[in-house]
């Protein structure tokens, strides 16, 4: 019998997943990542008045004549350099919820911390009552995010003016027609909420989901912490393949794709957006670059995540400075939990790769950031604003600052500071932003700006590779994985984005039976359900007396009543009592029983039986091998005895010659 496995593609995009998976009556999320492309419309949240963003013309576009709308306007919607721009307080773009019913949701696995960053909006404001799961580090370095775009967005508080408007909405620049449903920050106390329903899990650790689930995390090599799932729904599995990086060289425990082989139905998501541009190679640009600015007495403004690559950054950078004669000028790290991401990545060590954790046993820090913080080479703040910072700024230097949208966060202090000087520079790293997007409130910029996106997640030739190994029934995969002639239009008309549009540049369809989803939208997969994993009770199991074969298997007749709790099934004895009490059924007669049944089992050899034959007193028995088995032939009875795999079959015309020849065969089965 066939069923379906339903996914639910929730995210607008591949590298802000959010699935859900119907299978049976059990559900499962697949992360919830946030997407924070629509902060490209709004204006920079700058710490201090900024004259010149203040004086910027209002926009109002198809509304001249009206006065209330001009009124509103005039504070809300701005142009600049050919855009429409927000001042208004940021919003963001959850996955879309209404597709599914949240409080049917069993249980919710997060992959890593870019992609647990909408879980505060579905965790306190829908009907969600679930289980979360995520490894610990991703669970510490997530709240960090979180409660920085918490920080940055409440120390700038704006007045919200009505702006959403068709015309308005029509105007802002890219793919924004859903913009009526974007949402404000959530609060601290959603946050705290959120992070207080997650359960830690390790990896490997096999998990039990109300008893009809096992889920467990495999490490995905991208980031401390970051996981692969593998999802059990009774005999059907299912691979989650989010974000993985492949790379030898970087920090994070290997990516595992051995423990998820062979499942039916493999999900692929957060593949490498730039796979023409090498992480290895953007790592030895951005260097150049930067050491370029700095031996020009230029500053250099990197815009990054607190967490994440910039581990690997550090050592590479700081590296490259030595080695150009610039080892005293100070890099900064500058972030609300910056002191505390630098200890997580120490602290953290059983999930670092081999050669970080092992130097915990020397004893030494798994990363160079203490020799760096105590040499004074790496200067680590949690804040410009302090006295601290103050006294240890001096230029020329090289800060790292939240946020890579370039719309909040301390890098938007600096780019304001530097933005007028062609003597320095932003370094753009983050490769799901785009350069031209994070740069336009800021024109006319004299300041040098490069994109140099460092992405280590798989390469459509590596992730080939990695599914190949895991050997997956069927594999999903958003269509802009798939198709690459479908990659210029929308939103993925992103320069650089995915390199050449070549057959070789996309998921193997064929070889690896590719099935593209819906995004968003439902995908149904076809897959076997003719079987369900049951288990017996104690009370049963020690009814159950098992005759051993020869081959070392047993086996055991099972005549049962089935109980069905939470979609787990139980087996009882006819007339015990299931798990809520209730016993067997009964009719007029009474209980209701069920006759004892004998079951043959076995496969008759054939030297075995013409032993037997040959003592019965049957006459002549020889044999001879067929296409399909082996033939006993019994001349003197003008009977024959055909034995295959799976059946074996006696051809006489005479019936008491049949009834001897079965009772023979019967001796040398085995009874249950």
């Amino acid at each position: 019998a066939l069923s379906v496995m339903d996914v639910f593609s929730l995210g607008r995009d591949p590298w802000t997943p959010c699935y859900v998976v119907r299978c049976g009556h059990a559900l499962v999320m697949l992360d919830c990542a946030l997407d924070m492309s629509p902060a490209a419309c709004f204006l920079p949240m700058t710490l201090t008045t900024s004259r010149r963003l203040c004086d910027l013309r209002t926009w109002y576009g198809t509304d001249k004549a009206r006065p209330d709308s001009n009124a509103a306007r005039s504070k809300a919607v701005k142009q600049l350099a050919g855009r429409v721009l927000l001042d208004q307080p940021l919003e963001f773009r959850l996955p879309q919820l209404e597709l599914v019913d949240m409080a049917a949701v069993d249980v919710i696995l997060v992959s890593n911390f870019h992609h647990m960053l909408a879980l505060p909006y579905l965790t306190e404001h829908t009907k969600f009552r679930g289980k979360v799961f995520a490894t610990e580090p991703t669970i510490r370095f997530g709240q960090q995010l979180m409660e920085s775009i918490v920080h940055f967005t409440s120390r700038v508080p704006k007045k919200n003016h009505r702006w959403k408007d068709e015309d308005v909405i029509a105007g802002l620049s890219g793919n924004q027609q859903d913009a009526e449903q974007w949402q404000p920050a959530y609060t601290l106390q959603d946050v705290n909420a959120c992070i207080a329903k997650i359960t830690p899990v390790s990896y490997q650790q096999s998990i039990d989901v109300f008893g009809s689930i096992r889920v467990r995390a495999l490490s995905s090599g991208f980031s401390i912490g970051s996981c692969n799932w593998h999802v059990a729904f009774g005999l059907h599995n299912l691979s989650y393949l989010s974000a993985s990086s492949s790379a030898a060289s970087r920090h994070p425990r290997p990516l595992d794709k051995v423990s998820a082989r062979g499942a039916d139905v493999c999900i692929v998501s957060g593949l490498a957006k730039h796979p023409s541009m090498p992480p290895d190679k953007m790592v030895m640009e951005m260097c150049a670059h930067v050491g370029v600015t700095i031996t020009e007495g230029g500053c250099v403004l990197i815009p990054t995540y607190s967490s994440g690559i910039v581990y690997d950054l550090f050592d590479a950078l700081l590296g490259h400075l030595a080695a150009i004669g610039c080892a005293n000028v100070p890099v900064f790290f500058v972030s609300p939990h910056a002191k505390a991401s630098v200890a997580y990545a120490n602290i953290f060590s059983s999930w670092l790769c081999k050669s970080k954790s092992s130097r915990v046993f020397l004893p030494e820090w798994p990363f160079n950031h203490e020799d760096n913080i105590a040499s004074g080479r790496l200067r680590v703040f949690d804040s410009i604003s302090s006295q601290e910072f103050s006294d240890a700024f001096r230029e020329p230097c090289v800060v790292f600052a939240d946020h890579p949208s370039l719309r909040f966060g301390d890098a938007v202090h600096f780019m304001e500071l530097w933005r007028d000087s062609p003597s320095n520079l932003l370094a753009a790293i983050e490769p799901d932003f785009n350069l031209a997007d994070i740069v336009a409130p800021y024109q006319p910029l004299s300041m040098k700006h490069v994109f140099c996106p460092i992405d280590p997640r798989l390469t459509f030739r590596e992730a080939n590779n990695t599914l190949a190994t895991m050997a997956a029934g069927r594999v999903l995969a958003p269509t802009v994985y798939c198709d690459p002639a479908g990659r210029t239009s929308g939103d993925y008309n992103d320069p650089g984005a995915f390199g050449e549009s070549s057959p070789t540049n996309a998921l193997q369809k064929q070889e690896l039976s590719v099935t593209s989803l819906s995004t968003p939208g439902v995908t149904r997969v076809p897959i076997d359900s003719s079987t369900e994993r049951a288990f017996l009770t104690a009370e049963y199991a020690a009814s159950i007396h098992p005759v051993p074969f020869s081959t070392g298997a047993c086996a055991a007749a099972v005549t049962a009543q089935v109980d069905v709790r939470d979609y787990a099934f139980a087996l009882h004895g006819i007339n015990a009592q299931g798990s809520d009490g209730d016993v067997a059924p009964t009719d007029s007669k009474g209980p209701v029983t069920q006759p004892a049944t004998t079951y043959l089992f076995g496969s008759p050899k054939v030297e075995q039986l013409m032993a037997v034959l040959s003592q019965g007193g049957l006459g002549e028995v020889t044999a001879e091998q067929a296409a399909d088995g082996s033939v006993i032939k019994l001349p003197a009875q003008h009977a024959t005895i055909r034995l295959s795999g799976d059946s074996t079959s006696i051809d006489t015309d005479d019936e008491a010659v049949r009834l001897t020849l079965r009772d023979v065969l019967l001796t040398l089965l085995t009874e249950l």
